[in-house]
């Protein structure tokens, strides 16, 4: 057999080899900080609200999956999650506040050297915030919360919900070192660019306007866990 002849076979046997293990796919399990300004779900601005703290303000906690589709590149689904919950101020009501940031995600990556990994991911999103009450008594609370967002007094259920959703575009640049095959830390940092408006929160089937949220512009840090197979 001629050196070219087997070089050619070399070839075909590792492109082939690549083709079959590219279909991979993975978990990732972490957490996030960022500093938005909820005005209008902030206790310091809404006197209504519970005192939150740090990890209620700047905390997210987040779950994705992915799919590596190419050699050099993976399509993904993401969440990332921000709670507040406490009893309303002066009242007997259980607050919970939820905003999700949901992510579709496109990722490229190449290695530095081997176990390191440098990737670029672009991802739009379709956002997500729950504000409910929970009661077994009168819905005072709820009139009084809805007082605070200049909306007039509603007969809402004592576990009504208020409910807002916005679209959304992040990208962010990551480092990923594997510790194993199947074992990774990804750390990464961008930002978020949101189309957030008060209008059009729905209560009660109605919109309104609710809470003032400053999050346009917002940097963004992630720190992941990723189980591969």
């Amino acid at each position: 057999m001629r050196n070219r002849d087997l070089k050619w076979m070399v070839w075909v046997i590792i492109s082939l080899s690549l083709v079959v293990a590219q279909p991979k796919w993975s978990v990732s399990l972490g957490s996030g900080y960022y500093n938005p300004s909820l005005i209008g779900l902030d206790a310091d601005t809404n006197t209504v609200l519970p005192n939150a703290g740090t990890f209620n303000k700047n905390i997210l906690l987040n779950w994705g999956l992915q799919y590596q589709f190419y050699p050099n590149a993976r399509l993904g689904f993401s969440t990332f999650y921000s709670f507040h919950s406490g009893k309303i101020e002066g009242g007997d009501s259980d607050f919970s506040r939820l905003i999700r940031y949901r992510l579709l995600s496109l990722e490229t990556f190449f290695f530095l050297r081997k176990r390191m990994e440098l990737n670029f991911t672009l991802a739009p999103m379709w956002n997500k915030a729950t504000i409910s009450l929970k009661s077994t008594g009168s819905n005072d609370d709820w009139n009084q919360l809805l007082a605070s967002y200049d909306i007039e007094s509603k007969d809402l259920d004592s576990q009504g919900k208020m409910v807002k959703r916005w679209f959304g575009f992040t990208s962010m640049i990551g480092f990923k070192y594997y510790l194993y095959s199947w074992l990774s830390i990804d750390t990464k940092i961008g930002f978020m660019r949101n189309f957030y408006k008060a209008e059009n929160w729905k209560v009660d089937g109605k919109k309104e306007k609710g809470p003032e949220m400053n999050i346009d512009k917002l940097p963004v840090y992630h720190l992941n866990f990723v189980f591969g197979w």
